[in-house]
């Protein structure tokens, strides 16, 4: 005799309501219906990423391996693959991440020219990547999302997207400077985030407004090599934790030690040390290696005007000691958009906006999701390890937090999840309170606290990179609220078979081998 693992096909199963032989179960259990599948089944999803930058081609690659049964789109703007990459394009642009951390874990790259890489490299090897692996086929290039509206009955997000041939709208992505008379200016004006590389800028003058720094053969004949390499720079970076704090001896000797470094660089010139040399603590502001950056201010051809720029005028602009410099191009390297909130609209529950919510004061749950916006992770958000190395790994664990949401989502009928108002409160509370001792919160004018000295560090997370990574390993479910598709929790329970009785393949007796009882 043969016994069945799975279901008998032939079998009736009765209605719910025919009667029942135990009297006791002629009852009706609130309407409930048992669904005919086995635990766990995943259903068809759809999701959609807005970018395809580093974090597209991340999600792209991963879901084509890790999840099943969901259709991935990713819209873009620009016309190429590359975010932040395609677009910052001027002069001596470079990462101030070491390239071999600056790299996705899955596709090490032993050709890398330089210690910090240009950003025209860095963007061929996001393309190679993409064409490497088939990605862009998730991609729809020159298009823009124009808004998100949360439909909290149906559980889905619902987008208003602008093809390639529809009406143009304004892109929030980077800041020009808020200056009176830039329509007055008849010379050029370009944005470091978007560079015409098609302007000729020889025997011009140029006004910068802002601040602009922000072993090949032997890794391809050794594999191992490259291996130690990239996790010995790795594991130097996420060393550094202990050197933001404001009181430590790291901190101290540190900030002599650039000090001093800044001022050879500087050739001593008693004011641009003075200028230049910051007196707040080391990190404050972000760190960067800034690679000729000094001593390109004593060449004889640069002109350092320590005031700002109060407006523009027909020639070129005036400083706060009022003071006119006549130029022909106007580089304002003043910055991004630093609200975290989507250049496009988003509206969450309850007609929540998140560029309203967030404000000057953004408060989100481990900078991936944020209160009333179900279903919907930020890469990254408020108060992540945004100067914290390298930001690829952290994508990918991102990525990894957002998989192990959508499997649970897939598999427990699940509509919808928001982290609990409190949680994002009570880790508001915790994270300003550590950052009073961290470097970040010292009084010097930062992107971390949206260019003011004294205010709340909205982009920094409070503690390292490891700790960080630590607290996303494991999604704390307990601090979201969560929405069920229909009444009872327990629908994806189906009809009491498992995955491994409908496979043919499947181990009968996978208990044995738990890790726990191998023990």
């Amino acid at each position: 005799m043969t016994i069945s693992a799975g279901p008998d096909p032939d079998a009736i199963i009765p209605e719910s309501t025919a009667h029942h032989e135990n009297e006791w179960y002629n009852q009706d259990f609130d309407g409930y219906r048992v669904t005919e599948q086995p635990l766990f089944a995943k259903r068809h999803i759809r999701m959609v990423c807005v970018g395809a930058g580093a974090v597209g081609l991340q999600i792209a690659y991963k879901a084509e391996r890790l999840l099943e049964h969901v259709d991935l789109q990713i819209y873009e703007k620009n016309s190429d693959i590359g975010g932040t990459w395609l677009e910052n394009r001027y002069p001596g642009c470079t990462c101030d991440i070491p390239s071999h951390s600056y790299q996705f874990s899955w596709e090490k790259n032993p050709n890398w020219s330089h210690f910090y890489s240009s950003s025209e490299e860095i963007w061929r090897y996001f393309k190679h990547v993409a064409t490497k692996y088939d990605l862009e086929k998730y991609v729809k290039l020159n298009t823009k999302v124009k808004s998100a509206t949360w439909d909290d009955d149906a559980g889905v997000w619902n987008l208003v997207v602008i093809a390639e041939n529809g009406t143009e709208f304004k892109d929030h992505s980077y800041k020009y400077p808020d200056i009176p008379g830039m329509d007055q200016f008849s010379g050029k004006i370009m944005h470091s985030a978007a560079w015409d590389s098609s302007y000729d800028l020889t025997n011009k003058t140029v006004a910068v407004i802002g601040d602009p720094k922000e072993k090949i053969e032997e890794f391809k004949k050794d594999p191992a090599a490259l291996a130690k390499y990239n996790r010995d720079i790795e594991g130097e970076l996420n060393k550094r934790f202990t050197l933001m704090h404001r009181t430590g001896k790291d901190q101290k000797a540190s900030r002599e030690l650039v000090a001093g470094i800044m001022a050879d660089q500087l050739e001593h010139d008693p004011v641009l040390t003075k200028k230049m040399i910051p007196s707040f603590d080391l990190g404050c502001r972000r760190m960067t290696p800034g690679s000729g950056y000094l001593q390109s201010l004593k060449k004889d051809n640069v002109h350092v005007v320590n005031e700002s720029v109060v407006k523009f005028t027909k020639n070129g602009v005036v400083d706060e000691s009022g003071t006119e410099h006549v130029v022909d191009v106007v580089v304002c390297a003043t910055g991004f958009d630093v609200s975290f909130a989507p250049h496009f609209e988003v509206i969450g529950r309850n007609g929540a906006n998140i560029r309203e919510q967030f404000g000057e004061l953004p408060k989100a749950y481990l900078s991936i999701t944020a209160p009333n916006f179900p279903n919907l992770f930020l890469f990254i958000g408020p108060n992540g390890p945004a100067s914290h190395s390298s930001i690829l790994p952290i994508l990918e664990w991102h990525t990894r937090y957002l998989f192990q949401m959508v499997n649970k989502l897939q598999t427990e009928n699940i509509k919808s999840f928001s982290p609990k108002v409190a949680a994002a409160e009570e880790l508001f509370q915790h994270t300003h309170e550590l950052m009073k001792r961290l470097v970040w919160s010292s009084a010097c004018r930062s992107w971390f606290k949206q260019g003011k000295i004294h205010g709340p560090v909205t982009a920094i997370y409070p503690g390292s990179r490891l700790h960080y990574f630590e607290m996303l390993k494991n999604v704390r479910y307990e601090d979201y609220d969560i929405t069920y598709r229909t009444k009872n929790r327990f629908q994806f329970m189906g009809n009491g078979y498992t995955q491994v009785e409908l496979s043919v393949d499947g181990d009968p007796v996978w208990y044995f081998d738990d890790p726990f009882v191998l023990v």
